[in-house]
């Protein structure tokens, strides 16, 4: 089904989830992470997928207002964000985002190379926005940072938003720029694929040229689904009796944003627990015991979701993922 390539990378991935489970379990005592999940208050886990489904059509609203000009319908946006998450779950090697350009280009006839782009500019909100809400949440909480952090994520952030801008609004001064750095490559081969390469993300900047409202609901939106996922953080640790505040939940969630960065084992095992541990414990101080009890129990719900979810969208779109397996293969 996969190509040489892909299987090594997914291999890979697996030992490096070993490897953080392996870590993990030396900063929790096992015996009473079983004694704490057995006194998990099961009525709140029930929000759990109120909460997780209402998140995924959130970022399917997203991803209508980045492709309004196509009039992709709303619900099967909805159920392609539980189809990509249900992939990008089980195979994290981008299988996800793969599989929504693939359903765009091959249901609505989008260019394969455009909607690529798209997939990873919706996805661009979500990096932009952790950035900036952690630099602003970070002072109203106590936390283990280093001082400089915020200092550090304003700069990041600063170019990531200047360059956006400029590559939204200044095409031709990048097509220029490109051209000129184009006669570096010998091979006019090389040079004809650099400027294509180039040219196509440039060219799929274009879907962020929106009038001021649109782009403030676009981060609107991105502001809304981390607050269902951060209330989600927030009913996990209820269900164990302890108590946190919004905002620890909501920059927790925001930290934890950041880490889909980090290769994954399939079903995020150990990335998953490592991460959240790193967070909650060593940067937000909550009770490690408590913490890993509920990341297992948000893990076993994630799972749970994600299979209901995930081939009940299957059905919905009638989509052959076969073609989404072809795509990993020329891509592997």
């Amino acid at each position: 089904m996969f190509s040489t390539k892909t299987l090594l990378q997914i291999l890979i991935n697996t030992l490096i989830g070993v490897v953080l489970i392996f870590i993990w379990l030396q900063f929790i005592d096992g015996s009473k992470l079983l004694d704490t999940l057995k006194k998990v208050d099961l009525k709140y886990t029930l929000v759990f997928f109120i909460l997780y489904a209402s998140s995924s059509v959130v970022r399917a609203l997203r991803l209508k207002v980045i492709l309004d000009e196509f009039k992709i319908p709303w619900k099967n946006l909805i159920f392609l964000n539980f189809l990509s998450q249900l992939l990008s779950f089980f195979i994290p090697i981008r299988a996800g985002e793969i599989s929504k350009s693939v359903y765009l280009n091959t249901q609505y006839s989008l260019p394969l190379g455009k909607t690529i782009i798209w997939i990873l500019i919706d996805r661009f909100f979500d990096f932009w926005f952790a950035l900036a809400a952690i630099g602003i949440l970070i002072n109203f909480t106590s936390s283990k940072l280093p001082s400089n952090f915020t200092q550090i994520l304003v700069i990041i952030l600063g170019i990531f938003t200047l360059v956006s801008i400029l590559v939204i609004t200044q095409v031709n001064f990048f097509k220029k720029l490109l051209r000129l750095l184009s006669s570096l490559f010998f091979l006019k081969i090389l040079k004809n694929k650099f400027l294509s390469f180039s040219f196509n993300i440039l060219d799929g900047f274009a879907v962020l040229r929106k009038n001021p409202w649109q782009i403030l609901s676009l981060l609107g939106l991105t502001a809304f689904a981390f607050l269902l996922d951060g209330l989600i953080w927030l009913f996990l640790f209820l269900a164990f009796g302890l108590n946190i505040t919004l905002i620890q939940a909501y920059l927790g969630n925001l930290l934890s944003a950041l880490t889909f960065l980090i290769p994954s084992a399939p079903g995020y095992i150990g990335s998953a627990e490592a991460s959240a541990l790193a967070i909650f414990s060593g940067i937000l101080g909550l009770n490690s015991n408590i913490v890993a009890a509920s990341t297992v129990l948000g893990h076993i719900l994630t799972t749970l979701a994600l299979l209901i979810l995930g081939i009940g969208a299957i059905y919905f779109l009638k989509f052959d993922l076969g073609l989404v397996w072809k795509k990993m293969l020329k891509r592997g």
